[in-house]
């Protein structure tokens, strides 16, 4: 699984910061199609995912 440049220096920034929480690296692809099935204008909550939530961001259409 490829970590996309966005995410990968998220998690650097995070661990500089003492932030070890994340979620792990396989959730990131599912975070970001579960984002993506969000209509537009949809809200979306925050449940803590960490820098896992740079993965939608970092994501490439396919």
């Amino acid at each position: 699984m490829s970590v996309p440049e966005s995410v990968r220096q998220a998690q650097q920034r995070a661990g500089l910061r003492g932030f070890g929480t994340s979620c792990e690296d396989p959730a990131g692809p599912l975070l970001a199609v579960l984002a993506a099935a969000v209509p537009p204008g949809g809200r979306v909550p925050e449940l803590g995912a960490g820098t896992g939530t740079a993965w939608p961001a970092g994501m490439t259409p396919r």
